[in-house]
């Protein structure tokens, strides 16, 4: 059976989804369009709906904009570097040490 992806990517999915995931029941609509926009990208592939740590870190590290909230993006990022870091560190990566960490976490799962 395939699953069929619903509902559409709109304004009352992505304020459903902000406060959800962040409790913000009236968002800036700045913020509804700049993640509606982040999401919109992805077409089909909605990751931020995942429960996976890793699925999630691995999508979020490379938006500017938050999907999901900073702890879940911990709990990946911990998991992909193998222990646990302070907030500082996850804030402060650059990408390149980041996608270092995430080849060596995946080469790891798929051999």
């Amino acid at each position: 059976m395939v699953k069929k992806i619903n509902p559409r990517i709109d304004e009352a999915y992505v304020r459903a989804h902000i406060r959800d995931m962040f409790g913000d029941e009236n968002p800036e609509q700045r913020n509804v369009n700049s993640v509606r926009a982040t999401m919109r990208k992805y077409a089909d592939n909605r990751w931020w709906e995942s429960k996976d740590p890793v699925t999630l870190a691995r999508h979020q590290f490379f938006e500017n904009c938050m999907i999901v909230p900073f702890s879940s993006l911990h709990k990946g990022f911990n998991e992909i570097v193998g222990r646990d870091t302070y907030d500082s560190e996850v804030r402060s990566m650059s990408v390149e040490s980041f996608q270092q960490h995430l080849s060596r976490y995946l080469s790891t799962r798929l051999n």
